[in-house]
């Protein structure tokens, strides 16, 4: 029989099957979208919790045996949470796109506001991510990932595309998933499957490929760019005045890129095997 739940509330119930799941095992919630849900719970409500019960040692009201966990949330508890419409369908939307990873002072600005660090929380069309000191790192609907160099500024447009004002970014794009672009000053970059960095200056725009082949666009005109070449447009320029320079060595992305991707997977060890250490470290 077809459920009538709407499926903002059948996506809750599953996520509360899972974390109930999860306790089963003595385990906390595994999910992004669970542990904010058990966060924002437990703010409303403190003593709120996740409990174990054993299908074989814990009778239910009718004197059987259970055979799932039960979550005890207090239904005042979950009506606050729901009467919050705002941010809890935020919560339950699908976004464009999710942090991965920062460092220092990296922010997501939303409606003037800064997100707080500690939040999870996805990136909606609109956020503005600055870098600042910091870097950052986010994937776009499990086909893109972008990274921010210290010091730029980058908007979301949405899943498949972004705005970077200002600073320095390096894309990896899935090939075969579609196209993506970036916004610059005066034009913008396609691409469609492939790893490349654009960067906007006080002096224009550069755009480096590692692989693959993006477009330049100024109003109707492109200008492709391939493996291993260099485009620079200086600012307020046509295509007319760019430069393509082939670079042989640019087969990997710059060392920052390298750098965040390496601090990434640092964390991720030391997040999951807190007693792991780098092999270098090792003795």
């Amino acid at each position: 029989m077809k459920s009538n739940m709407p499926d903002e509330l059948k996506r809750l119930d599953q996520a509360l099957a899972r974390m109930a799941d999860r306790a089963r095992e003595g385990l906390e919630p595994g999910g992004e979208f669970e542990r904010e849900l058990l966060k924002r719970i437990r703010g409303r409500s403190p003593d709120a919790r996740i409990i174990k019960l054993d299908g074989e040692d814990s009778p239910n009201r009718r004197g059987g045996r259970l055979k799932k966990p039960v979550l005890v949330i207090t239904i005042a508890a979950l009506a606050a949470c729901l009467v919050g419409v705002v941010g809890f369908r935020a919560l339950l939307s699908d976004p464009p796109g999710m942090m991965e990873f920062r460092t220092g002072l990296a922010t997501i600005v939303r409606s003037g506001r800064a997100v707080p660090p500690s939040t999870v929380c996805g990136l909606r069309s609109g956020d503005l991510l600055e870098t600042r000191e910091g870097k950052l790192v986010a994937y776009f609907d499990n086909r893109t990932q972008l990274l921010m160099n210290r010091d730029s500024k980058v908007r979301i447009e949405g899943k498949n595309a972004v705005n970077l004002q200002s600073g320095e970014v390096w894309i990896y794009v899935t090939p075969g998933s579609g196209d993506y672009s970036v916004t610059v000053p005066g034009g913008s970059v396609h691409v469609v499957g492939t790893s490349f960095g654009v960067q906007v200056t006080g002096e224009g725009v550069g755009v480096k490929v590692t692989n693959g082949k993006v477009l330049y666009r100024v109003g109707g005109e492109d200008a492709g760019i391939g493996a291993c070449e260099h485009l620079f447009l200086p600012r307020g320029g046509n295509l007319a005045e760019a430069t393509v320079t082939e670079d042989k060595e640019l087969t990997r992305p710059p060392l920052w890129v390298e750098s965040l991707i390496n601090k990434m997977a640092e964390e991720r060890l030391r997040k999951f095997f807190p007693s792991a250490v780098p092999i270098e470290n090792a003795k």
